[in-house]
């Protein structure tokens, strides 16, 4: 199956020749990096890298910080395969939903999943995860927060890369942090990168958004995985991704001494000027 775009137009630019327009007008933004990244041409290869965290909003909102997470993979060289874990708004189909087969399309082309690593990732399934985590298509038919990263990825790699499509509509530490134990092994080499894909807190006024992000943040930054967990469910700060970014945090402490780095923040407010009721967007690098 070809999984098609469900928020082109609405999310990002629904023309290839307009979208592309967009995706550089986020790289060149004031709250962008500033420039369109060039693949490859960090000093660091992709061998360090477990992932990113990157947020999901529409690009006029969202997409200057964006640009950070994904122009930091692109100037460290080209995956073999993207893993894209995301948060499932819409409520429907598993709890953790891997897509094994098919390819999805955006205005800027096609790429294909990864049949082979998703469908090892179902067979090696165990403990909490082993009735939760399943092969489903239907949870990503409708659901934003994985597609609205791709057009970045196609942008630079255009098809040179493949994806694994994981939706969570099950966030708990448990499970989120068992996940981050079974992807790290496909996350060792430079061939593979986690995309985590979350916006921070939800329709706060800006100064309690600012101080529960920064909590949130530095949490990343210390790679716990744990104290994410904490504010997103124990203290209901209203993150949105909690789940994908334990995952990732817990993938980049399997047997080694990981780091994180946080590459951007802004809300909602300051992309747009208004600050009643703003979302918060961050964008982070993991590495080993």
């Amino acid at each position: 199956m070809v999984r098609q775009a469900v928020v082109a137009g609405r999310f990002y630019e629904g023309t290839e020749a307009r979208l592309r327009a967009q995706i550089e007008g986020c790289y060149r933004h004031r709250l962008g990096p500033g420039t369109v990244p060039t693949e490859g041409v960090a000093e660091q290869g992709l061998a360090e890298v477990v992932g990113v965290v990157s947020p999901h909003a529409g690009y006029p909102f969202s997409g200057a910080i964006a640009a950070w997470s994904v122009g930091e993979l692109v100037r460290r060289g080209r995956p073999k395969t993207v893993v894209l874990l995301g948060p499932n708004h819409q409520g429907l189909g598993a709890d953790i939903a891997v897509m094994t087969e098919g390819a999805w399309n955006t205005p800027l082309g096609t790429v294909s999943v990864d049949s082979d690593m998703a469908r090892e990732i179902i067979r090696e399934r165990k403990g909490v995860l082993k009735d939760v985590v399943q092969e489903d298509a239907v949870a990503h038919l409708h659901e934003h927060s994985l597609e609205v990263q791709l057009p970045f990825l196609q942008y630079s790699y255009a098809d040179g890369f493949s994806i694994v499509p994981i939706c969570m509509k099950a966030q708990t530490p448990e499970l989120s942090m068992a996940l981050g134990e079974l992807l790290a092994p496909r996350v060792r080499s430079e061939d593979v990168v986690i995309v985590a894909s979350s916006d921070l807190t939800h329709y706060q006024p800006q100064s309690l958004a600012e101080r529960q992000d920064r909590e949130i943040l530095d949490a990343i930054a210390r790679l716990d995985a744990a104290q994410v967990g904490q504010l997103a469910l124990g203290r209901g700060y209203s993150m949105c991704g909690p789940g994908p970014v334990m995952a990732l945090l817990q993938a980049a402490q399997d047997g080694r001494t990981g780091r994180a780095r946080v590459l951007a923040y802004a809300t909602s407010g300051d992309a747009i000027g208004d600050y009643g009721a703003v979302v918060g967007y961050g964008s982070a690098l993991v590495e080993y």
